[in-house]
């Protein structure tokens, strides 16, 4: 069992899988609204376009959030236009443009969705400087939409080699999701992932019994999951030499 446990705990290990936390937002309009994936937490992040309808108290906030609700229909319709084989292209095209043109000419929660949807796409094409820059232009004040996009944020910038912003981005989102623990443990596992990838074993144990401590519920859930964080401890021990 033991090796099991060690087994797993090394193939989980890397920082390049710990960071798939979320995929292109884009991707999950054109699938069906696919679940966001996650390498560790099983947790369902609501879609960004969803969260849109909590700044509908205001007409203006509406009348901006309105400007990004139309543009996946305004895709999907130039995209049914186009030959089959070349669909998904014309919709991924369209798509791109529009949010481009609404992230750089509206200040609203238009132009925030937008950049949020962007900064999603950005990511899955591996293009992470563009999704910083566009995640650095949103204004978010609901929690769990502000968490997840700081999470994002620091998968940005480990896969540019920032570890210490990639840090400080997880550790927003922890305090952030203060109310939402399993946004708060994926975070952490994060952090306990880029400690552990720079060698700073201590550290990266001290994150792993914080989980296990302060979030017992979500330890069992991952537990029951197969993702044992005491064969994470178990390898950052035996790492310090304990």
């Amino acid at each position: 069992m033991a090796a099991n446990n060690n087994k797993q705990a090394e193939e989980l290990n890397g920082i390049e899988q710990m960071n798939e936390s979320l995929t292109s937002l884009g991707s999950k309009m054109e699938k069906n609204k696919k679940k966001i994936g996650m390498v560790i937490a099983a947790v369902v992040v609501v879609v960004i376009a969803v969260f849109g309808f909590m700044f509908f108290n205001e007409r203006s906030k509406a009348e901006s959030a309105k400007k990004y609700s139309g543009i996946e229909a305004k895709a999907a319709a130039a995209a049914q236009k186009a030959d089959p084989v070349l669909q998904d292209s014309v919709f991924n095209a369209m798509a791109m443009k529009d949010l481009q043109a609404l992230a750089k000419a509206d200040n609203g929660v238009g132009g925030t969705l937008a950049n949020l949807d962007l900064a999603a796409r950005y990511y899955g094409e591996k293009k992470y400087n563009e999704a910083i820059s566009c995640l650095r232009k949103v204004d978010i004040s609901e929690p769990v939409m502000k968490a997840n996009a700081e999470i994002l944020l620091a998968d940005c910038y480990v896969n540019t080699k920032k570890y210490a912003d990639a840090l400080a981005a997880l550790d927003g989102a922890v305090s952030i999701a203060k109310d939402t623990p399993e946004i708060a443990v994926r975070a952490l596992l994060k952090k306990a992932t880029v400690l552990d990838e720079q060698k700073k074993y201590a550290d990266a144990l001290a994150v792993y019994e914080q989980i296990k401590g302060e979030y017992a519920q979500q330890t069992a859930q991952m537990a029951a999951t197969g993702v044992n964080i005491d064969a994470f401890i178990a390898r950052e021990e035996a790492r310090l030499g304990k």
